[in-house]
């Protein structure tokens, strides 16, 4: 069996690129398990971090502004970190799993 080709690995590494998860959904074959394994954890990421991004704003007017000070600036560095790792295994040709990304989708299956 072959492995993911060049193209393929370039496009699911897409995924994780925020909104640009669309590209890959928009062309990803119906039987390229590879790619919508990286789809949807791109997905799944994005949808994370808007929430996380609104419940900050919350946050920041109770707070007075200190929670993005911290957590929002330690949450972004944690989905920097977490984005890179998927484009790293992407383009190696891996379906790693995230942690907590994975969890999630194994609790909203998309």
């Amino acid at each position: 069996m072959r492995g993911p080709t060049l193209g393929t690995k370039f496009l699911a590494a897409v995924s994780y690129l925020s909104i640009l998860f669309v590209v890959p959904l928009a062309l990803v074959e119906e039987d390229d398990t590879f790619t919508a394994f990286h789809v949807r954890h791109g997905f799944m990421l994005f949808i994370v971090t808007i929430l996380a991004n609104v419940l900050f704003v919350f946050l920041d007017i109770i707070t007075y502004g200190y929670t993005s000070l911290y957590l929002g600036r330690l949450f972004n560095i944690v989905v920097l970190v977490a984005s890179v790792y998927g484009i790293v295994s992407a383009l190696r040709g891996k379906s790693n799993r995230i942690v907590g990304i994975s969890n999630l989708l194994e609790i909203f299956p998309i």
